[in-house]
């Protein structure tokens, strides 16, 4: 019996002042392999194995049978086998590459050649924004914009130089509750600053410019707000913000998931960090991760 197979990195969304405007892929991976069968089940190896649903009503089922409907073409049950390295409600595009994984294997089922481009727009839609769906479909940095009838991507240059921690402490944070700790509307001076230093950060981060990198822990629009709900995540951003080795640091998403940029440094690993950081607020899931530059990927076998 033929296998589908699909993955998709995940992201980080924002990465400090490009407030759903940046999005970044790592390559830390969701993977599914499917194969049709009687019934809708999904098992989970890794994060979410005891939470996540195991019948139809998992996020990657209904996101295919989704696809499938639009593609209006009949959705044949699914077994599907989940690998997933990626914490949920962590930050870290987990939702997003659900649901970009679902709906590649409406196409891969029916032997159709993958839209990316139908792909990025309707899940973008159901996430509500495209930073994390950007990303998670194209690779590597993107920007972002649009509306909910039609969002942009492009992709922009990152230094190949360029790391990232990725410290996710013992927390979740429920993006529907980050976004209502946000204002209705911002100081235009904020608005204004947050432009200014999203520019610089794109131009940091396609350099590798130290001064350009520190710019996403500045931002103004959503980090100020979210850190006094989230106190784990505040004191591993001011640990990373002081510490040497790291470039600039910011909040992965809406959190917990907090990231460092890590600028030539090959010697350094996840390890030279987790004994401090832990000793702050204790156990935490720590990466040391590249940048991703593939995005989705598809096959058989």
């Amino acid at each position: 019996m033929e296998n589908f197979r699909v993955s998709a990195p995940a992201t980080s969304g924002n990465l400090g002042p490009g407030f759903d405007e940046l999005g970044l892929a790592y390559d830390l991976r969701l993977e599914v392999v499917a194969k049709r069968a009687k019934h809708f089940e999904a098992q989970t190896v890794g994060e979410g194995a005891e939470d996540l649903p195991t019948d139809g009503s998992n996020l990657i089922l209904a996101s295919y049978r989704e696809m499938c409907s639009a593609l209006n073409v009949s959705a044949p049950p699914l077994s599907i086998e989940v690998r997933n390295p990626i914490p949920i409600c962590g930050g870290l595009g987990s939702s997003a590459t659900a649901l970009v994984c679902g709906m590649a294997l409406a196409y891969r089922v029916h032997g159709r050649e993958v839209d990316r481009e139908s792909i990025f727009q309707r899940a973008a839609a159901a996430e509500g924004h495209p930073d994390n769906v950007a990303p998670s479909v194209f690779g590597g940095l993107n920007r972002c914009g649009g509306q909910a009838w039609h969002f942009t991507s492009a992709r922009v240059p990152i230094h190949p130089a360029i790391r990232v921690l990725l410290v996710t402490p013992d927390a979740r944070a429920d993006t529907a509750t980050m976004r209502e700790a946000l204002p209705c509307a911002w100081p235009e001076e904020d608005r204004h600053a947050n432009m200014a230093l999203t520019e610089n950060l794109v131009k940091g981060l396609a350099e590798g410019q130290p001064e350009g990198l520190v710019c996403s822990q500045q931002d103004r629009l959503h980090q100020p707000y979210r850190f006094p709900l989230q106190p784990k995540s505040e004191r591993i951003f001011k640990y990373l913000c002081d510490h040497p080795h790291i470039a600039g640091s910011f909040l992965s998403g809406s959190g917990p998931t907090v990231a460092g940029w890590v600028l030539d440094k090959p010697d350094l690993t996840a390890e030279t960090f987790r004994g401090s950081i832990e000793g702050l607020v204790g156990p935490v899931r720590i990466w040391m991760v590249s940048v991703d530059h593939e995005g989705l990927l598809v096959g058989t076998g």
